[in-house]
């Protein structure tokens, strides 16, 4: 009893390292190592939001990474946002991960140390989490515009086609991000890379595996996957149902997957749903502004003065990516529109 409690303290004191939680300038404050390490631990996922059940997946690659003495662990998060399977936006999962991992980890050290574990405590402290997007939406777009430029600019006289120049090969955004956690991260290219990547039973990325044999030199690959029993059942049952299974403590952490916590909170019971992610190990303020994020604040909560975001005009809806790209295009077409009248203006001026 007395070793549960300390475990469980653990959980609610908040670690000393809690001052590099992420914010808009964590890589300036707490910049990121190299490593030397050759297998490379992923989890790609879309965690919208994050739940007890990304929680063992998160877990697991910790303690796999930990048994082999590794140095980092690398999550690739979706960059989709939208009202229904993805109303949590990808920066505000990126904070609130990069939150829960120095908790996490202090509760696994401790669990460990009161085991009699003490070297793969000290080993899972020591262990660097990268959460990256799949492509950075401004910078992806920057690229795209450029490419745009350069396939409708004029040939100059003087320049001469590049007879050994190839085009380059389109890929996933999720394979761009993990080539660029490679390059980053663990100095690619050099031999005997091995990238590992751990997802849900209901998810395969093997197609990862064909992709990074093709690189020079080829990176080898192996898929892990998690187990998430009832995880199904849970999601089909009713509302009324799975609330008074939550309220029973009848869930296995395993089985709570981002449609179920998404459907908890569309019922509108937020105690249930403060229950369902009570082992996510983020602060109850964090569970609160998820909750209220996925139910969509209602015009009465509304400030004065403060309005909805309207879903019309792609503020929500889509990729940040999709949203930034349309509203360049609609200012374009909006300032050659404004552009094109003013000189209609000045020629009946003339005449």
């Amino acid at each position: 009893m007395e070793e549960e409690a300390s475990v469980k303290k653990a959980i609610s004191e908040e670690p000393e390292d809690l001052s590099i939680v992420y914010d808009e300038v964590y890589r300036e404050h707490v910049p990121f190592t190299q490593t030397d390490d050759e297998i490379v631990p992923i989890i790609v996922s879309r965690m919208n939001p994050f739940t007890p059940g990304h929680v063992i997946l998160l877990t697991e690659a910790l303690l796999y990474a930990a048994n082999r003495n590794l140095h980092q662990v690398s999550i690739i998060l979706s960059q989709s946002w939208d009202d229904d399977t993805n109303p949590v936006d990808p920066y505000t999962k990126q904070r609130l991960i990069y939150s829960v991992i120095p908790r996490l980890k202090k509760y696994l050290s401790v669990k460990f140390t009161h085991e009699g574990s003490n070297e793969l405590a000290a080993a899972i402290q020591s262990i660097q989490v990268v959460i990256e997007l799949m492509g950075d939406p401004l910078e992806l777009l920057v690229d795209e515009e450029a490419s745009e430029q350069e396939a409708t600019a004029k040939p100059k006289a003087t320049a001469k086609p590049k007879a050994t120049a190839k085009p380059k090969a389109r890929t996933s955004p999720a394979l761009s991000t993990l080539q660029y956690i490679l390059e980053h991260y663990y100095k690619y290219p050099r031999e005997n890379l091995k990238v590992v990547v751990f997802c849900g039973e209901d998810r395969s990325y093997d197609f990862f595996g064909k992709s990074l044999g093709q690189l020079e030199p080829p990176v080898s690959f192996e898929g892990i996957k998690l187990k998430r029993p009832g995880m199904q059942s849970l999601i089909d049952m009713s509302t009324t149902d799975l609330i008074k299974l939550v309220q029973k403590g009848d869930v296995s952490p395993g089985a709570v997957s981002a449609s179920l916590v998404r459907k908890t909170a569309k019922s509108g019971e937020e105690e249930v749903f403060s229950q369902l992610m009570d082992r996510t190990f983020l602060r109850p303020e964090d569970i609160k502004e998820v909750y209220d994020i996925i139910q969509d604040v209602p015009e009465e909560a509304l400030k004065p003065g403060e309005s909805k975001p309207n879903k019309r005009k792609g503020e929500r809806g889509g990729t940040l990516k999709k949203n930034i790209k349309k509203s360049r295009k609609y200012k374009s077409r909006k300032y050659k529109s404004r552009k094109h009248k003013t000189r209609k203006n000045t020629n009946r001026n003339k005449k």
